[in-house]
């Protein structure tokens, strides 16, 4: 087993991804972005890698654009080749490794709807291909799948374009797969619940009067995502008053356990349904960033630090952060984060920086910034961030109705 992870010492543009054989290894770079131009103008913006190991997927943003190049490690020849979206008549293919692009095999495409865009995954047994087209940026997507069983010869000598069932043929929510155990699958929806759920449609009985679900909706709390681990369990991630909270639950939906969290962000998490071990990343106003790591088949488990970045000089047990609640024109309750030395007085006496952002159903969760630590250690400064109305604070729904000038009062 190999352990991959990025890390930034913020004396770079680009993270580095490194690699280490055990836990406790010397981690080696595996690859550096910031030696792919000069002037650190490409990103790495994905990455995945094949089901052994053997594989490396990565896709590589230029000057921020939008249109990426995939390229495979380790590659296979010079003519590794390269892999762009359209933002039209966008298609699904079949790629076979060490064959030429010009080969793939063509697997769907909705040439009546050009402006949909693709989304596709195999599920955790490698069965299914679950197919979401959607079109826009709202929250929503149509539910197809195809049963990969139907081509046990392979995708390359398929007569023509893969056959797909619809589960869901219209755009009036949202479905994202986590994961299934046969014909059961789960998916997290927005259905009936702009706060999120999790449900469960078996594909023998797909129509919506037989879905049942396994997570109710949260009566404050956003479910952002779910994961499926060790085979049973599934931990899932919530915004609670803009910061988050992490549970384990089992494949009944009944919670077991809360993960130990300090006021933060969960800002990256790794664990599929074959693994026994998690880790995920944690950071805040005062962490630059925490990796966890819990392995599951432990009785009474508990997260561990295996990777923890320090700034040298900055003693954060100095500092404080607390959360604070102000009522906007209608009375709703907004929070607001305050940053600040523990030795220092809120008498207005003090320097504020202010900061907030209402749009888009976007939230300001914790994270660490440099700047602030400056603004406060040597000037004596506060930290302020309201989660303006508007952002992804409320129920999405709610967006439709915040006007402009609630955002403008801070509310």
């Amino acid at each position: 087993m190999y352990i991959y992870r990025s890390f930034n010492n913020f004396l770079f543009l680009l993270s580095v991804m490194y690699v280490q054989d055990t836990l406790d290894s010397v981690p080696e770079v595996f690859l550096d972005p910031n030696n792919l131009s000069e002037d650190g103008t490409i990103a790495l913006v994905g990455r995945s890698f094949s089901d052994n190991g053997e594989l490396f997927a990565f896709s590589l943003s230029h000057k921020g654009s939008d249109w990426v190049t995939i390229k495979r490690y380790p590659t296979a020849s010079k003519a590794d080749g390269t892999v762009t979206d359209l933002n039209l008549n966008q298609r699904l293919y079949y790629h076979v490794l060490g064959t030429k692009q010009s080969e793939d095999v063509l697997c769907c495409e909705f040439p009546d709807h050009p402006k949909w865009s693709m989304g596709a995954e195999v599920s955790d047994c490698g069965k299914y291909l679950v197919l979401t087209p959607h079109e826009g940026c709202a929250p929503v997507n149509r539910l197809f799948y195809c049963d990969l069983e139907k081509y046990k010869d392979g995708l390359q000598d398929a007569s023509g374009q893969l056959q797909y069932e619809k589960v869901v043929d219209n755009f009036d929510a949202e479905y994202e797969y986590i994961t299934n155990e046969g014909t059961l699958f789960t998916f997290k929806t927005n259905l009936n619940a702009p706060l999120y759920k999790l449900i469960n449609i078996d594909l023998l009985k797909p129509e919506m009067e037989h879905w049942t679900t396994l997570v109710e909706e949260d009566e404050r709390d956003v479910l952002q995502w779910a994961a499926c681990v060790k085979q049973n369990l599934l931990v899932l991630c919530y915004l609670h008053d803009v910061k988050n909270l992490l549970y384990l639950h089992n494949m009944s939906g009944e919670r077991i356990m809360c993960f130990p969290l300090d006021i933060g962000s969960i800002v990256g998490f790794t664990g599929q349904k074959k693994d026994a071990e998690i880790f995920y990343q944690f950071t805040s106003f005062l962490s630059p960033g925490i990796i966890y790591h819990c392995d599951l088949t432990q009785e009474n488990f508990k997260p561990k630090v295996f990777r923890e970045t320090m700034v040298k000089g900055f003693d954060q047990s100095k500092y404080q952060t607390i959360q604070v609640f102000y009522p906007s024109k209608d009375g709703t309750q907004i929070p607001m984060f305050i940053v600040h030395k523990k030795d220092i007085s809120l008498d207005g006496s003090h320097p504020v920086f202010l900061y907030g952002y209402g749009g888009f159903n976007i939230s300001i969760t914790p994270s660490f910034s440099v700047s602030r630590i400056v603004f406060m250690r040597y000037l004596g400064g506060i930290i302020a961030v309201p989660n303006l109305r508007g952002g992804g604070l409320q129920s999405p729904s709610g967006l439709e109705v915040v006007q402009e000038k609630s955002l403008f009062a801070l509310s």
